[in-house]
């Protein structure tokens, strides 16, 4: 072959890879360069929140079984669950909205928030979890409709007592607890605890931690598979119950579907300064995302 027909045959060659090298760059032919763009990030999925109840009781505040001592609202620990994971309601029993200290502390824990009806089945099967804050006092049908709740999947955050004064721990109550049989122990003073296990809600809390803090409710025979987090240290601490030889003032449990977190110490105090220190100020928020079966961080 003649050099001239290669040195032409080459420079076809070059000229169509040139051209096909233009082309794929400005497709449009119109002479402009087309700079590619990476395409928007999709928008992240809004995370639901978690819809938490916690329960203001007339019945126990203002003995409504016709005892003399009354036992008041222990809410304070609503305070503690001012987080963007949770939407927090009151609930309560109908028509008590208005009632003495009703009004005020519904807006001062709860402001804009409506109460939900605490003896409607369906509504309480509807929140993720429950929080019950020293309810001594408790009215059968509202009973009922936690337990169902509970047995359906509802998270149930008990702190210090549930229905000990009325109906009393009955087989039912004592179940809804995380005991298969308990009793009311009453201490005043902070003792010596030890944790049992590392787990998310105790944040930085590690097994064989001694802290203190003042056990208070009920104790007994925990149901089988019940995970006890912190026990006391020595038991002649305290006074009550002989039904278990261990008083376990943090207890997770369960009942069918929903989850249990028994955290026995007063409600009326705030929430032991040493748990607050190992989750950042978040320990009930913390419980309150592992009741809801939601990653604790």
């Amino acid at each position: 072959m003649k050099p001239a027909r290669i040195a032409a045959g080459i420079f076809l060659t070059v000229l169509l890879i040139a051209g096909l090298w233009w082309f794929g760059r400005n497709p449009s032919g119109d002479g402009q360069s087309t700079k590619l763009t990476a395409a928007p990030a999709p928008a992240l999925p809004k995370v639901p929140k978690i819809h938490v109840a916690v329960y203001l009781s007339q019945y126990c505040a203002s003995g409504a079984d016709g005892t003399q001592w009354v036992y008041g609202h222990s809410c304070q620990m609503a305070g503690d669950l001012h987080d963007p994971a949770l939407d927090v309601v009151p609930i309560i029993e109908p028509g008590t909205e208005n009632i003495d200290t009703m009004p005020k502390l519904l807006d001062h824990f709860f402001p804009g928030a409506t109460p939900a009806d605490a003896t409607n089945p369906a509504i309480l099967k509807s929140f993720d979890v429950i929080v019950v804050p020293r309810i001594n006092y408790l009215r059968d049908d509202v009973r009922q409709g936690i337990e169902a709740a509970v047995r359906n999947g509802t998270g149930l955050l008990i702190r210090n007592t549930f229905g000990n004064g009325v109906p009393g721990y009955t087989p039912e109550m004592a179940r809804l607890n995380g005991f298969d049989e308990c009793e009311f122990t009453y201490n005043p003073h902070p003792v010596e605890c030890q944790v049992l296990a590392e787990h998310p809600i105790l944040g930085s809390l590690k097994k064989g931690d001694v802290i203190k803090i003042t056990p208070n409710g009920p104790g007994g025979k925990l149901i089988a598979g019940s995970v006890p987090l912190i026990k006391v240290k020595n038991k002649d601490d305290i006074g009550g119950t002989d039904t278990d030889p261990e008083f376990y003032p943090l207890f997770l449990s369960q009942l069918d579907k929903g989850r249990i977190a028994q955290c026995i110490f007063p409600a009326w105090e705030p929430t032991p300064a040493v748990l607050q220190k190992a989750t950042g100020g978040k320990f009930n928020v913390r419980v309150i995302k592992w009741l809801a079966k939601k990653p604790v961080d």
